[in-house]
């Protein structure tokens, strides 16, 4: 996530620019509800690959997933509340791939 800083009518603003798994878009625009946070522009399909540990998002038949971005403008104060939403959100998600990954080589080494 990038966050630059900006300056509007003397309050201190920051720039966020979210990129996400396509699969939980549900949850980072209700991390962005819960955090009061209406304005902001949303790519719905982004291709890419950029992490050491996740798997390329380019919506070709060997990687098929994609990713969705979303760029928002806020207040000092709300970026706070939504990186740490967005951390919740990045936890959960960890543990749910760790979880998937250790029940397929369970079913892998049963043969299923």
């Amino acid at each position: 996530m990038l966050t630059p800083h900006f300056h509007l009518k003397n309050k201190k603003m920051k720039a966020v620019f979210i990129i996400f798994n396509q699969a939980i878009t549900n949850k980072v625009e209700k991390a962005l509800e819960l955090a009061q946070i209406k304005g902001f522009s949303k790519w719905n399909e982004m291709v890419g690959a950029g992490s050491n540990e996740g798997e390329p998002h380019l919506g070709t038949h060997v990687w098929p997933s994609l990713n969705s971005g979303i760029f928002t403008v806020l207040e000092d104060e709300k970026v706070k509340t939504l990186l740490n939403l967005i951390e919740q959100i990045n936890n959960r998600t960890r543990q749910l791939q760790m979880w998937i990954q250790v029940t397929r080589r369970i079913a892998d080494e049963q043969g299923f």
